[in-house]
């Protein structure tokens, strides 16, 4: 596949269409600050591949669900558990099954989305290509993930 890159081979990530990010996720009841110098006990669901980029001072618990790891965090058995907390620029309301736990910034991964096209198309047509990689940076992603979320049934609509 082909990225926009830099000169220097490396992918350009101002053309990145998304930016999500994964923040430490703690119980809202829970008023001890986090400190991510400090050794943080961590719930992360066995297969996440976050796992291997958590600083080498985090205590790792493996759980077998999503669910068992909120629950840990709740009952503050373990600090902390991970999740999205941010799109674009964004910081998103945390929605069941995470309600009770309240992010913790700055988020600890950034994950970035770019439009690639084949080789092939790229080298038939890289002006094409470029021209598409900028176009794509006109879309204000913040309004447009705002958008709808205003246009999404709230919890209330759904009982």
């Amino acid at each position: 596949m082909a990225y926009p890159k830099n000169p220097d081979g490396t992918i350009a990530q101002q053309y990145a269409i998304n930016r999500i990010s994964t923040c430490l996720l703690k119980s809202k009841t829970n008023k001890a600050a986090l400190n991510l110098s400090k050794e943080i006990e961590l719930a992360v669901p066995r297969g996440y591949a976050i796992r291997e980029s958590m600083p080498k001072h985090f205590s790792i618990f493996e759980t077998d669900s999503l669910e068992h790891a909120i629950a840990l965090v709740e009952n503050e058995l373990l600090d902390a558990t991970i999740g999205l907390c941010q799109i674009g620029n964004m910081p998103i309301s945390l929605s069941p099954p995470f309600n009770h736990l309240e992010a913790v910034f700055p988020p600890l991964e950034m994950s970035f989305g770019f439009m690639a096209f084949s080789e092939q198309f790229y080298q038939q047509h890289p002006e094409l290509s470029w021209k598409v990689w900028r176009a794509s940076q006109l879309i204000n992603l913040d309004t447009l993930y705002s958008e709808y979320l205003r246009s999404q049934p709230s919890q209330m609509d759904k009982q």
